[in-house]
């Protein structure tokens, strides 16, 4: 009788210890799964068909490697740890498939952010190009700025699309140069051929519309005014950034940060020298309107006045 109980012990440990088994497969799936998602676009994985505890174990020593040599690089290395941490787990239950995909991975991620290093630096090199052809990048930095702290996050998926998204913008910023550029060309062509129907035609509605003219440029430094408002605080608030990644976070050099404010810095100078200048064309324009009407008043008085003494004069007469 006791045998009978001692044989449903085991059954039941057995049952048990196949279930927790189970879960703990299904957890290490679902823990890598996240995990491969996280990863840079494209990663591929096709089974060597070799799977053996010594590929596998050759594979986690290159993986630990390549991690070292991320870390030489200053690479932030959060997730390939993770990643690698994963895959000894995967090791010590058996699964030298798994164990060879993150490793993969981890190879996978080193080049992706050298990869994404060189094309920064040709961004930057581009963005320097444009700057001496006076096109305007600042949107196109903002996003650069944006991609390196991506990076330094070990965020890889947003500091790619980052990345290209600054590219782009930089592209778009030099086409609406070009279009600015042509149409400028071919306004001064039509000046030449029109010049004296031109100025004609500039005479006559610089007189008829004078007051527009005061209302559309008013409003044009009321617009420049508050866009300028805008940059300088964005401006500041990137200055802020890099700060803190220089002196709090660690994560660039105080080299580079100099390198990075003074450009900031010289264009927050340009903008503070600007903006009383806006803000005293637009007094100034407020006051000249306010004289205007102040003549029209004195002007309409003085009439009445002399309507008055040509009816005291008649009345005298009479």
């Amino acid at each position: 009788m006791k045998w009978k109980t001692y044989l449903l012990g085991a059954v039941i440990i057995a049952f048990f210890a196949g279930v927790l088994s189970s879960v703990n497969i299904s957890d290490n799936i679902i823990s890598f799964a996240i995990l491969e998602d996280a990863a840079p676009p494209g990663f591929e994985f096709i089974p060597p068909g070799n799977e053996s505890q010594q590929s596998a174990q050759q594979a986690l020593n290159s993986a630990e490697l390549q991690i070292s040599e991320m870390r030489q690089s200053n690479f932030t290395t959060t997730y390939v740890d993770d990643v690698f941490d994963e895959a000894n787990m995967q090791y010590k239950q058996g699964n030298y498939t798994e164990v060879l995909k993150m490793a993969e991975l981890i190879s996978y991620v080193k080049k992706k952010k050298i990869e994404f290093l060189d094309e920064m630096e040709l961004i930057e090199i581009k963005d320097k190009k444009y700057k001496e052809q006076k096109i305007d990048t600042s949107a196109a930095e903002v996003m650069v700025d944006e991609a390196m702290d991506a990076f330094n996050k070990d965020q890889m998926v947003d500091a790619e699309r980052l990345m290209r998204q600054a590219d782009s913008e930089m592209e778009n910023a030099k086409t609406e140069k070009q279009r600015q550029e042509t149409i400028a060309h071919l306004g001064k062509s039509f000046f030449v051929r029109y010049w004296w129907e031109i100025i004609i035609a500039v005479i006559i509605i610089a007189v008829a519309s004078r007051s527009t003219v005061k209302k559309i440029i008013k409003k044009n430094n009321r617009k420049k005014w508050a866009g300028l408002k805008g940059e300088l605080a964005k401006t500041e608030e990137l200055i802020k950034s890099l700060q803190k990644r220089c002196f709090i976070d660690k994560k660039i050099s105080v080299d580079s940060y100099k390198n990075k404010t003074e450009g900031y810095e010289k264009r927050i100078a340009e903008i503070k020298h600007t903006i009383p200048v806006i803000e005293a064309q637009l007094k100034g324009s407020g006051h000249n309107d306010n004289n205007e009407k102040n003549k029209n008043k004195n002007k309409n008085d003085t009439n009445k006045k002399n309507k008055k003494n040509k009816k005291g004069i008649l009345v005298i007469k009479r």
